[in-house]
């Protein structure tokens, strides 16, 4: 995620300026001022306790670590050079004995991570008195990093320390106030306030993230930090600014909570499944598909064996709810297999032409998908000793990895000893020996193998979408 945009004090004045003539406009006529001054001064009131509240909870967060030079010609990527970093961001802490949630771009690459602590200010401290007051510095450990949500979890070695407690998600409205805390351009312990602009915005297509955008400035620094409501409860960790006005981008609380307590229990995040993939159902969709229900989710795919197949779900199906909440967007559907645990069930009600049906489907942990190259790799198989290269059969599972081939079989080579121009170079793929088909390590050896010594060698190779004859030398 990119790290925050430059913000100007003018934008902050004008929130300043915008909500005093918002509640001087509420009154008409002089004899209502001192109801207007005494509803002001009870806001006031109220922003400075939740201040009170909510800054203590939130610190400073500084990393350092190496990062590649970014003004060299991409082509050099040899003469690429390291350069120190360090960044500044915030964080919050959910946990009494130092457990602090943050961005993961705040810590990716670090080599070191500091906490500081805001000290809270008495009432009798001047304010002089509490900008010279520094708060202590911990060092702190990486407990997990999920990149998917841009979330990290830190450890301090601290106790009794001043937390926040979760806000509900599902009561976030639009218009709702709320307030942001960070380190805006290094400068601690700031607060800006805003309105909820969205409850959900997803900012790419392909993503399954959903963010809160809100209005409060955020700045660089701000990353980490807290959005909280007028209770002072966590709404969402301050994430990112788009690259436009008074566009802040929050991750959601519920969210947060679910990442947080798994990258405390096991490290990272647990991805799950159930077996099927679905797709937002459209008008479109239904009236081609005649189907009677013409919103909801549609599944697109079932894969055999898992849990989905099992409780009897098929291709078409369409999702009404999901253990009572009806299901309106496949994102959301996503979102909530996602937030589930391994052995959890959800209990889904579908629609199958006009019949409908209730099933429970067992969420399991999604197995990692193989990569095809490396399971294609055999030591005893894949090293061709007269050519001097290790290759790899162009199987089905192989071909999906290497889009635009000409022709989907053959030996790919995966190493190449030899870099002359006659020689094999990684990713060419041989169909012909000296002018005999192969389609596997075994021919190509086979072919090689009935060669007299000295014979000449000409192999027929498909190197980036052409074909092409190379003479290389056999052993």
């Amino acid at each position: 995620m990119k790290l925050l945009k430059d913000r100007t004090l003018l934008i902050r004045a004008t929130q300043v300026v915008s909500l005093i003539l918002l509640f001087s406009l509420s009154t008409v006529s002089a004899q209502t001022s001192p109801k207007v001054g005494t509803f002001l001064e009870e806001l006031n009131s109220s922003l400075k306790d939740l201040a009170d509240r909510v800054s203590p909870a939130v610190v400073s967060v500084n990393t350092w670590g190496y990062a590649a030079e970014d003004d060299q010609d991409p082509r050099e990527m040899g003469a690429r050079g390291v350069l120190k970093q360090r960044v500044d961001g915030a964080g919050v802490i959910l946990d009494s004995d130092g457990y602090i949630i943050t961005n993961a771009h705040v810590v990716n690459g670090a080599r070191r991570v500091q906490v500081t602590l805001h000290p809270p200010r008495t009432a009798q401290m001047s304010v002089r008195q509490y900008v010279d007051l520094h708060g202590r510095t911990l060092d702190a450990t990486i407990v997990g990093v999920d990149p998917e949500t841009d979330l990290a979890v830190l450890k301090i070695s601290a106790s009794g320390l001043p937390t926040l407690q979760f806000a509900n998600y599902e009561n976030l409205r639009q218009g709702q106030m709320v307030v942001a805390f960070g380190d805006p351009f290094g400068i601690r312990n700031a607060a800006t306030i805003g309105i909820v602009s969205s409850v959900a915005v997803q900012v790419k297509p392909e993503s399954n993230v959903l963010y809160i955008q809100t209005d409060a400035a955020l700045n660089p620094g701000d990353s980490g930090g807290a959005l909280v409501d007028a209770t002072g409860r966590l709404v969402g960790i301050n994430a990112a600014m788009l690259n436009a006005e008074r566009v802040g981008l929050a991750i959601p609380c519920d969210t947060v909570k679910f990442v947080y307590d798994q990258l405390r229990r096991f490290g990272r995040v647990i991805p799950t499944e159930i077996g099927m993939d679905v797709q937002t159902l459209t008008p479109e969709l239904a009236n081609g598909l005649g189907l009677a229900q013409q919103s909801g989710v549609i599944v697109s795919d079932v894969r055999q064996g898992l849990s989905a197949d099992r409780a009897g779900i098929q291709p078409q199906d369409v999702i009404l709810s999901a253990d009572s909440h009806a299901i309106e967007s496949a994102l959301q559907f996503t979102n909530l297999i996602n937030q589930r645990r391994p052995g959890d069930s959800i209990a889904l009600r579908l629609l199958r032409g006009k019949t409908t049906f209730d099933v429970k489907v067992a969420v399991v942990e999604k197995a990692e998908e193989p990569d095809p190259l490396t399971g294609a790799i055999r030591p005893d198989t894949s090293l061709v000793n007269s050519l001097d290269i290790l290759a790899a059969n162009v199987d089905n599972n192989v071909a999906e990895v290497l889009p635009g081939i000409r022709q989907r079989s053959g030996v790919l080579v995966i190493a190449s000893e030899h870099q002359n121009d006659a020689s094999l170079r990684i990713g060419d793929i041989i169909h012909a020996v000296n002018g005999a088909a192969v389609r596997s390590i075994s021919e190509v050896v086979g072919v090689l193998s009935k060669l007299p010594k000295g014979a000449p060698l000409v192999l027929r190779v498909e190197r980036q979408k052409r074909f092409l004859y190379l003479t290389p030398d056999a052993q």
